[in-house]
């Protein structure tokens, strides 16, 4: 396993409305592609509750490689329990959820992702070497990548928050 360098705290949004969450999902999904990355969704459920909501939960490992042995990583974890509603608005009906959304988002840099420079039992400097490498002929290419990946992730979490504010129905 390589080397993780965290971008910044975690991005996280609250919020309780009614949207479509099929919809939502293409466009979670659409606005993560735009921006170059990989979607692997490791995890999908859906559970009905006893009060007659339901709640789903997926996991996204977001990744774009930059480097032959760097790459940029979101985590995307999406949690809600809804429940769905008819709503009418200008004479037409729709079914949507109605209920909780919380959507958090991790970033960070994955270095050495083929573990070429890891700790091997006799000797550590091999490390040691690559975190210097690191520090004095990339750092100003780490820190574009650094800047480029905080970018996305707030621009991704902002979509997301315009998306559940614009498709109020109350």
């Amino acid at each position: 396993m390589g080397v993780k360098d965290y971008v910044g705290k975690a991005l996280k949004i609250k919020q309780t409305s009614a949207f479509d969450i099929k919809e939502l999902y293409k466009n979670l999904r659409k606005w993560v592609e735009d921006r170059g990355y990989n979607i692997a969704e490791t995890s999908y459920t859906e559970k009905p509750t006893a009060d007659g909501s339901k709640k789903t939960n997926f996991f996204w490992a977001c990744s774009k490689k930059v480097e032959t042995y760097t790459k940029l990583v979101i985590e995307f974890t999406f949690t809600s329990e809804t429940k769905e509603v008819i709503v009418e608005k200008d004479e037409k009906s729709k079914t949507l959820q109605e209920g909780e959304v919380e959507i958090i988002l991790n970033a960070f840099i994955s270095k050495d992702l083929e573990d070429d420079w890891a700790l091997k039992e006799k000797s550590g400097l091999q490390r040691i070497l690559r975190e210097i490498y690191d520090k004095v002929t990339k750092k100003t290419r780490y820190g574009t990548y650094e800047e480029k990946l905080k970018k996305d992730k707030e621009a991704i979490l902002y979509d997301a928050k315009t998306y559940l504010k614009m498709h109020r129905f109350d």
